[in-house]
């Protein structure tokens, strides 16, 4: 258990440093800022803009569902003056983490789902239960920097101008991206548009942008992908004749491959389109190291291998 083994370092980093110790009843100012994840991470940053430290805990390539943290990152936590995260049960060995660091109310703990709800697009996939990909729905991913904008401007009032304005300003540039996403995909063929990847991290992204989407594994990376799910997929790429299908870069390849190997065995050759940046930032020099950069490249690499036509 998480917050039984780091208990201790949680009330020494935290009682260090906390104003409820002073006696002040002001709010902990923001100087550091640690984010989840770097899809977190941007929206955060740029909200707060660049007088804030902003730093991610989960780097690329690192997948947050099977994330645990270190003694390391659990101290990094503690020195935070503010932990942003994804909510909804992306980082599932976070969980109890940071339901003890909320609870304590020493530090701002936020996660960006909350407030979303099915009435904003957020995707119910069992009773009380909802899929945490919602950045890939750039709209919701708008309503979620604005609710994010409107609760720091709640604690820190005279911020709170300057919040709603780089919200504007960010929201502006997500809604270009949008709709340049959505140009770049009419140029698929319709019945070509089937997304298929190893996680179910992509039902947003298709919803969004028109592309039918399924996946090996559910929407958590928990669980092994089953032979039975791997043939009902071979069958479904070989009956639409879908020329491409996709790895990720947090994700094992090894399903994808089980597919690409289960249609060479029924005569159709399908192709590996490429990597997608599903639950985290490129590296550097990948060209995908912002969101706007990833959401980018991964409608390129869609767009490039799944236009058939000539």
């Amino acid at each position: 258990m998480i917050f039984a083994v780091f208990g201790p370092l949680f009330a020494f980093g935290c009682n260090g440093t906390s104003n409820t110790e002073t006696g002040s009843t002001e709010p902990r100012p923001l100087k550091i800022v640690l984010c989840t994840t770097g899809m977190v991470g941007d929206l955060v940053s740029a909200i707060l803009g660049p007088e804030v430290e902003v730093n991610v805990l989960m780097k690329a390539g690192v997948d947050p569902h099977l994330f645990t943290p270190s003694p390391r990152d659990i101290s990094l936590m503690s020195q935070a003056d503010a932990i942003i995260y994804n909510g909804l049960h992306l980082e599932a060995g976070l969980s109890q983490t940071l339901e003890h660091m909320e609870q304590n109310k020493k530090q701002f703990v936020y996660a960006l789902a909350t407030g979303l709800t099915t009435e904003d697009g957020l995707i119910e996939v069992a009773a009380g239960k909802y899929d945490p990909h919602f950045w890939n729905d750039l709209e919701l991913w708008q309503v979620a920097a604005r609710k994010f904008a409107d609760s720091l401007g709640e604690r820190y009032p005279d911020q709170a101008e300057a919040y709603n304005a780089r919200a504007a300003q960010y929201c502006d540039q997500i809604q270009l991206l949008l709709d340049t996403s959505r140009e770049q995909i009419e140029v698929i063929p319709e019945n070509g548009r089937i997304l298929i990847s190893a996680h179910d991290a992509f039902e947003y992204f298709g919803r969004s942008l028109g592309l039918e989407v399924a996946a090996v594994q559910g929407i958590s990376t928990n669980a092994e992908a089953s032979v039975k799910k791997v043939e009902v997929l071979v069958s479904r790429v070989v009956d639409n004749r879908i020329p491409a299908i996709f790895a990720e870069s947090s994700v094992s390849d090894k399903s994808i491959q089980a597919i690409i190997a289960g249609c060479k065995q029924r005569g159709f050759d399908v192709q590996l389109g490429g990597t997608l940046f599903s639950d985290a930032l490129g590296p550097a020099g990948s060209g995908a190291e912002t969101f706007p950069t990833m959401f980018a490249a991964n409608v390129k690499t869609i767009v490039d291998a799944l236009n058939t036509t000539p």
